[in-house]
């Protein structure tokens, strides 16, 4: 489009819009060839509302994000008490996310539009049968239960949540109402969290997996998918600012995985990398 054609269509002054496209046009996102401007080679998931880095950009730049960062130095000095969101919302994350529609179906769009390009390498490393029972602690939309449920045609699919109705089937899966810090359904053979214990600071994660063992009967098996950060992990270690700005929450080493999960009561017996920045722990209960 032209400069005036983009004015006119946006309805914006066009000497403004044009030094912010200079801008855009030299740092690689727009284009500008025969008086016209269109998005550079690379950049055209921006035109997609529901592309991954669409829905990152509408989190991150969105004002509830943006905002807190002027109250995270203080929040480092608060003893780890409140979070850099809670601060400046009053409210922890996930509380304000149930009164505010609009950031929450952002955020689930966000969640499951991750979910979506993990679930394609996760569920070949999930090993099911027709006789399997899963349960997928915290599983949002049900994304990747619903793709393992499609490829095994499990026995039983339960993706646990918070969610407005205490339970609901769709397409053979089943969706229920509960909270993992308090109760998770028993007597599985695989559990899977993933993306969820980053939220949460040590005590709150260990909550978290202990329920989960508690869950487990002696022979099942825990898949925890998480980013494993490291020392040139330039993704982990932004993210890992994310989580203690937004949750207090954390992205971990390796280490601190083993010491997570001796401390609740498990094994990490195998990890297998992904093409993302998420790995998938395989654990097993200690039974002792």
């Amino acid at each position: 489009m032209t400069l005036d054609e983009l004015s006119v269509h946006f309805e914006l002054d066009d000497n403004r819009l044009s030094r912010l496209l200079d801008i855009l046009v030299e740092s690689g996102i727009v284009r500008y060839e025969n008086m016209r401007y269109s998005l550079a080679e690379g950049a055209e998931m921006l035109a997609d509302e529901n592309s991954l880095e669409t829905l990152w950009i509408l989190c991150e730049l969105g004002e509830e994000y943006w905002n807190m960062w002027p109250h995270y130095p203080s929040s480092l000095q608060s003893d780890f008490s409140e979070s850099a969101f809670e601060k400046k919302h009053g409210t922890p994350f996930f509380s304000y996310l149930s009164g505010n529609p609009d950031l929450k179906d952002t955020f689930d769009r966000l969640m499951a539009k991750i979910t979506e390009k993990l679930s394609m390498e996760i569920v070949e490393y999930i090993e099911c049968a027709q006789h399997t029972e899963v349960v997928d602690v915290g599983g949002g939309k049900g994304v990747l239960m619903k793709q393992l449920h499609q490829k095994y045609n499990l026995k039983s699919a339960t993706v646990l949540d918070l969610y407005p109705e205490s339970h609901r089937i769709e397409c053979g899966v089943e969706y229920v109402n509960a909270d993992f810090f308090k109760d998770i359904v028993a007597g599985k053979d695989i559990y899977i969290i993933k993306n969820i214990i980053h939220d949460w600071d040590d005590d709150r994660a260990l909550n978290i997996l202990k329920n989960c063992h508690r869950a487990m009967k002696s022979n099942s098996k825990l898949f925890v998918i998480e980013i494993i950060k490291d020392n040139n992990s330039s993704k982990g270690k932004t993210l890992d600012l994310l989580m203690d700005a937004l949750f207090l929450g954390k992205e971990r080493f390796y280490h601190e995985f083993e010491k997570l999960s001796q401390t609740a009561g498990f094994t990490i017996e195998r990890t297998v990398s992904t093409s993302l920045p998420q790995s998938i722990m395989i654990w097993k209960k200690d039974n002792k």
